[in-house]
């Protein structure tokens, strides 16, 4: 995760491996609100297109949702949204 303008923009997250490295896409969750697919911003390595997350509010099909209308709400805060993480892995077969 990386929330490095947290108080301007949603937090951008993606999965990397054991070195810290991205992780190649067809080794990340797929589906679900998972992407494997190049990003709204152009980025190569996976993203999560879930209100909250960075790449769902550049997605050209999202903009009906503000990030600046969900920001204050708590169930967007980054913890808040690796606790909800976590209950999307457990719905994807294999991830949970």
């Amino acid at each position: 995760m990386e929330a490095d303008s947290y108080d301007y923009l949603p937090i951008r997250g993606w999965w990397v491996d054991e070195d810290d490295k991205p992780l190649p896409p067809e080794r990340a969750p797929v589906g679900s609100g998972f992407q494997n697919s190049p990003g709204p911003n152009g980025a190569e390595n996976t993203w999560m297109c879930f209100p909250g997350w960075r790449e769902y509010h550049d997605h050209h099909s999202h903009q009906d949702v503000s990030w600046n209308r969900l920001r204050g709400n708590p169930q967007y805060r980054p913890l808040a949204l690796m606790v909800q993480l976590r209950k999307d892995l457990d719905k994807i077969e294999g991830c949970g």
